[in-house]
């Protein structure tokens, strides 16, 4: 069912996000289907936009290594 939904994204010039991603088997699985966009506890516990800020300093793609712990 997945390549399906990523079939019909693409179709439509769409990107997935995927959401929850815990594990690093997880963002593994997703790119190997193309999803290359993701959040989850895998890159940060929920933090504050002020945080946010200082923590992304332009990552955010899945296909980038996780901020360390």
């Amino acid at each position: 069912m997945i390549p399906g939904i990523m079939m019909l994204a693409q179709s439509m010039g769409s990107r997935v996000i995927a959401e929850g991603v815990e594990t690093e088997v997880q963002r593994q699985a997703l790119l190997g289907i193309g999803v290359h966009l993701a959040q989850g506890y895998l890159f940060s516990r929920p933090v504050t936009m002020a945080q946010v800020v200082v923590m992304l300093g332009g990552r955010g793609a899945i296909d980038r290594e996780p901020a360390p712990a």
